[in-house]
């Protein structure tokens, strides 16, 4: 601990005491410049600076910000509402203004009962099995998420032969809805030597089997077994040994349930501990080492420093692994083992060991507001969001198995069909496609066998939906539901006009989003507030007519309407559809297509004043030209494509969907002799993908990939060669 001194004349402006950690000082709303790192921590003789910088030196993951020019700034925040308890909050904020790392300082009090939001020194070097017991029945008894109503979701559907480990009776034993279980959270790493198999199955039933096989289990589940009995919970299901392993049948089964399997266990054990594999669970069956941040800031000021507990997670291998990610996604509660501490979170309140939580029925805010930005499906976003949050974040993971893509986000996928009330095409929503399609890569990026090209599926790498994308994203701000309704959902039913086919696992045709489908718009569980609906998103069911098979509102650009009234009406059956072999996936609609020359450009994407800085990892953005090399449009493609391309050849663009731009930034095309107007007005480009064309079939069979998405002109398509411009039947693949 270190020794009380005097403040610099930076920290003196906290005022720190014992009376301002209970006076409300956090009601200037005011937020203090320390400096650059580097300066506080050449303040040794602050003890405020020193105690910051052995925890920045220290602290997850802080090595990629003090390699930066980074900057600490601190201010006081409330605690919880209005009570009369506040914590000093300081964050280390990397160069480009985006990345922060947040550290909170609380007062340690032993001279009277503590409120919610003091810090608690660990002692004990086991974990404190009743205070988690407490968490728990104060969570299901007094918090406003104590009654879920499971029975309308999917989440009341186990799968069948859903088993779980009875820890009393040391079994497998069979379970249907309603059962109240635990669940296991973790990477398997190396560490699992036993399974469960269609041929040790029914001697894991036997009472006592588990303890026969007890040295063969790895010491994470040995431990999850163990910590299951101490809080005096009966079952727990942990896929390893709940699995049939050699069963395709059950497998599928389970994997297509993770919604269900995680979303209703009445908590989750989510391990972080990188070391769990090898060592188990800290504080369950071995004692543990905790280090806490502590310091006496004055005479008689001692203090507890804290890192979020999801700062700890994002450093953890638990974070990086594609399968873990909808496990911590969809639990509705969770006991999460981080940093060698114990952590509970609901959708309510988020306790910690190393915190009080007092009598007070209100939440920590400063524990809660990471936990809520973290989860990607909570009560209050629009569903589309929700839908782009969660696969940007699931790309940014691995997978030892690429084709396990979709396996690891079926769970996920499930409830965000359930919220979009919508059947996921190879990762994509039915009932958004024309915008779920416009997706462009967050970095370097590769090809994935056993997937479309069309799906973010189809690619090692991570994607992200720009800002261009749809206007809503260039105004920085996330849309709300009302924006979502007024802008998203009247961009695609007024300015798209293609009708999407595909042929499904059965190899039958059909659209890729059906008006007839069951369910209800928006029908979803909310751990919050239970179950709701909202108002229909995307394509609309009701305008929905066997000619305007996607329910569309009007027609769309001039340009598109002229060349589709030229040409006969799409054939009933999609005659190339038939001649692609099953395994590729095929989509299959007509569309306008135009050929474009290329170059590659210095040109960089930014929407907006709250993008960050763009660094192109991988990729170049390559400006289009029309054949009397006229910039008309750019294209985002891989940097291989700098020595792939040739100027003196044109390449093929699809028309997706009408683009706009709500922005004053400046485009990678701004500079073009189409632009016959001051500023910028709405609609004036078109959504474009290149595509490559490939031979598929013994016979010559050829169909599309896509290499890239971009923009265009649609002064530039309509005054386009008619050798260079034509409406064309599709297969992509």
């Amino acid at each position: 601990m270190q020794e009380p001194g005097r403040f610099c004349d930076k920290c003196q402006s906290f005022d720190v005491s014992p009376t301002a950690f209970r006076s409300s000082p956090y009601k200037e709303r005011r937020v203090h410049q320390l400096g650059k790192f580097v300066e506080v921590e050449a303040r040794t003789d602050c003890a405020l600076c020193r105690f910051l910088t052995e925890a920045f030196l220290n602290g997850p993951g802080t090595d990629k910000f003090l390699q930066d020019e980074a900057l600490v700034q601190g201010t006081w925040s409330s605690i919880s509402g209005d009570l009369p308890n506040a914590c000093l909050v300081f964050w280390l904020v990397a160069n480009n203004y985006v990345d922060k790392l947040e550290f909170s300082i609380r007062h340690i009090r032993d001279d009277e009962v503590p409120m919610i939001g003091d810090a608690r020194v660990i002692t004990d070097a086991l974990i404190d099995v009743n205070l988690v017991k407490n968490w728990v029945e104060l969570c299901e008894k007094e918090h406003y998420c104590k009654s879920v109503p499971i029975e309308a979701t999917r989440a009341s559907q186990l799968p069948d032969g859903f088993m779980v480990i009875d820890v009393v009776d040391n079994c497998l034993i069979g379970k249907t809805y309603p059962c109240r279980y635990l669940a296991l959270s973790y990477v398997w790493g190396n560490s699992i030597a036993f399974k469960t198999t269609s041929q040790n199955v029914n001697e894991l039933r036997t009472k006592g089997s588990i303890g026969d096989i007890w040295n063969q289990l790895s010491p994470t589940i040995q431990d999850a077994i163990l910590f299951t009995r101490q809080l005096g919970e009966r079952y727990i299901w942990i896929d390893s040994l709940c699995i049939l392993q050699d069963n395709a049948q059950n497998a599928v089964a389970n994997i297509e349930a993770m919604d269900s399997i995680y979303r209703y266990a009445t908590m989750v054990l989510l391990v972080a501990e990188d070391n769990a594999a090898s060592r188990g669970l800290p504080g369950v069956s071995n004692p543990r080492q905790v280090h806490q941040f502590r310091s006496e800031l004055s005479p008689g000021l001692p203090v507890l420093g804290r890192f979020n507990h999801s700062a700890y997670l994002d450093q953890a291998r638990y974070r990086s692994r594609g399968w873990t990610y909808q496990e911590e996604q969809l639990s509705t509660r969770a006991l999460i083992f981080a940093n060698h501490q114990l952590y509970f979170a609901c959708p309510s309140h988020v306790y910690g060991e190393d915190v009080y939580e007092g009598n007070q029925l209100g939440p920590d805010d400063i524990l809660r507001f990471p936990d809520i930005t973290s989860r990607y499906i909570r009560e209050g976003q629009p569903q589309s969001v929700m839908y782009f949050r969660s696969v940007q974040a699931y790309t940014l993971r691995t997978l030892t198995f690429p084709s396990d893509t979709l396996k690891a986000f079926s769970g996920m996928g499930a409830v965000l069909g359930q919220a979009l009330s919508s059947e996921m095409i190879h990762g994509l929503p039915a009932s958004i496609f024309d915008l779920a399609l416009l997706w462009q890569p967050a970095g370097k990026m590769s090809r994935k066998e056993g997937f479309p090209s069309w799906s973010w599926a189809g690619w090692h790498g991570a994607v992200r939906w720009n800002g261009d994308t749809m206007e809503l994203a260039s105004y920085g701000s996330l849309p709300d539901l009302k924006q979502e309704l007024e802008v998203i959902t009247k961009w695609i039913r007024t300015r798209t006009w293609i009708d999407w086919k595909y042929r499904n696992q059965n190899g039958t045709e059909n659209l890729v989003w059906e008006r007839n489908r069951e369910g209800k718009a928006g029908s979803v569980f909310w751990p919050s507030s239970g179950y709701h609906e909202v108002s229909e998103i995307g394509y609309d069911s009701k305008a929905a007519t066997n000619i305007n098979p996607y329910g569309r509102h009007s027609s769309s650009d001039p340009t598109i309407t002229a060349y589709k009234t030229r040409h006969s009406s799409p054939p009933a059956v999609c005659l190339n559809l038939a001649k692609i072999p099953d395994y590729l996936q095929p989509l299959c609609f007509q569309t306008l297509s135009v050929q474009l020359f290329m170059k590659p450009s210095n040109h960089y994407l930014r929407y907006g004043s709250v993008d960050p800085v763009w660094e192109p990892n991988g990729r170049v953005v390559f400006l289009l030209y029309t054949e009397d090399l006229q910039t008309c449009g750019y294209v985002l493609l891989d940097e291989v494509w700098k020595s792939k391309f040739c100027a003196e050849e044109s390449y093929e663009f699809l028309l997706l969907s009408e683009a706009n731009y709500y922005c004053d930034w400046g485009r990678p095309h701004e500079d073009h002799p189409f632009k016959r107007f001051n500023g910028y007005r709405d609609y004036e480009e078109f959504h474009v993908m290149m595509i490559e064309w490939k031979k598929v079939g013994g016979d010559g069979t050829k169909a599309a990939e896509r290499v890239g998405l971009g923009r265009v002109l649609k002064e530039a398509v309509r005054t386009t060669d008619a050798k260079n411009i034509a409406w064309k039947e599709v297969v992509l693949i």
